[in-house]
């Protein structure tokens, strides 16, 4: 499993944002696994579309039509998890909130390394 460490949770993609977001921090491992998901995105032929720098996230919650108003960024220390799945998801609005669809799932095997 890959080490993740949570740097912080606030709204994104910035304060103004609908999302409220654990801020990942960007190590190696995390930039190598963002290139491979975009190469996995091209080989299924789906759209990777390229939104500027990489800010490694997790989506914890989504406001349907406000910001999250004057929401501040919380600092967060010692607060790490692992992953051994990576899942690719396409999240898609409708009547009843977003709803997401797994479109690819693997398994990282227990004596594979990083890369």
């Amino acid at each position: 499993p890959q080490t993740i460490r949570v740097r912080a949770i606030g709204p994104f993609p910035d304060r103004r944002g609908r999302i409220l977001a654990a801020w990942l921090e960007p190590g190696e491992s995390l930039c190598r696994l963002f290139d491979g998901v975009k190469n996995i995105l091209t080989t299924l032929q789906l759209s990777a579309d390229d939104h500027g720098e990489f800010r490694p996230h997790l989506t914890l919650a989504r406001r349907r039509s406000k910001s999250l108003g004057a929401a501040q960024e919380a600092v967060v220390s010692e607060l790490e998890f692992s992953a051994d799945t990576l899942g690719i998801y396409q999240g898609m609005s409708t009547d009843q909130g977003y709803r997401y669809h797994c479109l690819f799932s693997i398994e990282r095997s227990a004596g594979s390394s990083a890369g």
